[in-house]
């Protein structure tokens, strides 16, 4: 019986440890200015006071996902993509467990390429 009984609150400890969280992460969608997704859009987010990066890239619909997370802040999270103007999003600051939620709209730029030789 106490072999049962030790086996038994073994696997409840086991399982209250596994399921405690301690980081949290960032999402949203890269959008233009017409409100289409850009797929293959940079985002970058850094912990200022550490100066840790973590990057991705959005996906065919143009979100993104950045888990693991410390808790606390300041983040600044900047996003770029061919052809269009940088975007960046300061000051976010994330809770333990909880996602943070940023859309991010990116507008053209009219910038002239120079010519390339070969």
């Amino acid at each position: 019986m106490t072999k049962k009984l030790l086996t038994l609150l073994l696997l409840f400890a086991s399982v209250w440890t596994w399921a405690q969280v301690t980081t949290s992460e960032i999402q949203g969608v890269v959008k233009d200015a017409n409100g289409q997704p850009l797929p293959g859009a940079e985002v970058k987010v850094t912990h200022l006071p550490t100066g840790s990066v973590s990057g991705v890239v959005t996906q065919f619909n143009g979100s993104f996902t950045i888990p693991n997370l410390r808790v606390g802040g300041p983040y600044t999270l900047e996003v770029k993509f061919m052809g269009y103007k940088p975007a960046k999003v300061e000051n976010i600051y994330l809770q333990l467990g909880k996602t943070y939620n940023v859309d991010v709209k990116l507008v053209e730029d009219s910038q002239t390429l120079k010519e390339v030789v070969i």
